[in-house]
């Protein structure tokens, strides 16, 4: 039972885990580009 709750919870932690790195990247980016081009 364990190792099957294992089995779906580790693939659902890897997307969360590299969906919420490229949302953090994405926003760094934004917010470097606002500081080098101010509006």
């Amino acid at each position: 039972m364990r190792d099957t709750c294992r089995y779906l919870i580790l693939p659902l932690l890897i997307k969360t885990v590299s969906f919420v790195t490229s949302l953090c990247s994405s926003w760094t980016f934004v917010f470097l580009l606002s500081t080098v081009f101010p509006q």
